[in-house]
């Protein structure tokens, strides 16, 4: 899960000069473990995949390295055609490790903060208030998102807040900064609140059946000195 937005923004780059008409949605669920969850999916145009045909179509499989975290399967809404990618509680020290890359999709703990931050150059290379000659011309119907939900309260963001979920929308020819942060104490892994639980009905239960022996030992002396069985 390494240079997320670095991957994406070098097959971007290449994408550029073919079309514009490119799906790129990332739904992130990051919970208060420090654990990242969600999907990600890269398609292009349907009608683009089948002009190029079999042979020629762009490979959308390639996105991420190959890992046994993360599923791939095809996409297809009728009108893109691609993979998605899914991915389940990875720390977040694995999803992203600290790096120099402005183009790198970052989660990090700052104390009881989690701080978000990355940057998808969506802009061919142009600078700022410039236009880029290589988008000219093209119909750039493209779908490009990212959506993230934080637990605890939202301190910032860059993008359009929700609740706990924010959204950042990309447009060709702009560059997509992602920032975000959010104030969420880290809490235990629900392995660990599950195991705690589990040791306490132990405890319960010893305790109850100690309290039982006892009073069981207890019972025939009682019954003795108040006289009622007394032979």
């Amino acid at each position: 899960m390494k240079r997320i937005f670095a991957s994406v923004a070098a097959v971007l780059s290449i994408m550029f000069l073919t079309t514009g008409c490119i799906k790129l949605n990332m739904n992130l669920d990051v919970a208060a473990d420090d654990t990242v969850s969600g999907n990600i999916v890269f398609a292009i145009s349907k009608d683009l995949a089948d002009l190029a045909g079999e042979d020629g179509a762009t490979e959308t499989d390639t996105l991420l390295p190959k890992s046994d975290a993360v599923k791939v399967t095809e996409f297809d809404d009728g009108k893109f055609v691609g993979s998605k990618y899914s991915f389940a509680g990875i720390p977040i020290e694995k999803f992203s490790e600290a790096s120099n890359d402005a183009g790198q999709l970052k989660i990090v703990r700052d104390g009881d903060n989690l701080v978000v931050s990355g940057e998808l150059d969506l802009s061919g290379g142009a600078a700022a208030g410039e236009e880029n000659p290589l988008l000219d011309g093209f119909d750039m119907g493209a779908d490009i998102s990212v959506v993230m939900t934080l637990p605890g309260k939202i301190v910032s963001s860059t993008g359009e807040i929700e609740g706990n979920k924010i959204t950042w929308t990309g447009k060709f020819g702009e560059k997509l900064v992602i920032a975000a942060e959010t104030n969420s104490p880290k809490s235990a892994p629900m392995q660990m609140i599950l195991i705690g639980l589990g040791a306490g009905v132990v405890i319960a239960v010893a305790v109850i059946l100690v309290l039982r022996r006892r009073k069981a030992a207890k019972a025939p002396n009682e019954v003795y000195e108040t006289g009622d069985a007394q032979p």
